[in-house]
């Protein structure tokens, strides 16, 4: 429906505006689209990740687990669209 198309338009520009806040020298992550309207990113490696999503409620939802299995950075928070929360820029930078 309309709602649907708006919510997933939101999704998009949030997680266009999200990618373009991103150090220069980040590795870069994969594209995540899910069937209900979810966008966002995912970095991965065997040991440890990081996700990100965007879900049209104006809101960043992520979580970052390090090479030791412990979460890094969490949080489900309002996005305005200017910066990255901290310990999310900081797991990102970090990951490996």
């Amino acid at each position: 429906g309309l709602v649907g198309s708006e919510m997933c338009i939101r999704d998009s520009n949030d997680a266009k505006a999200f990618a373009k806040l991103l150090p220069i020298d980040v590795v870069p992550p994969k594209d995540l689209i899910a069937g209900d309207g979810e966008v966002g990113f995912l970095w991965k490696s065997a040991r440890s990740f990081v996700e990100v999503s965007f879900f049209g409620d104006g809101k960043i939802v992520y979580v970052a687990r390090n090479e030791h299995g412990e979460i890094v950075a969490s949080g489900d928070r309002p996005f305005g669209r200017r910066a990255i929360p901290h310990d999310l820029v900081g797991a990102i930078e970090n990951f490996a």
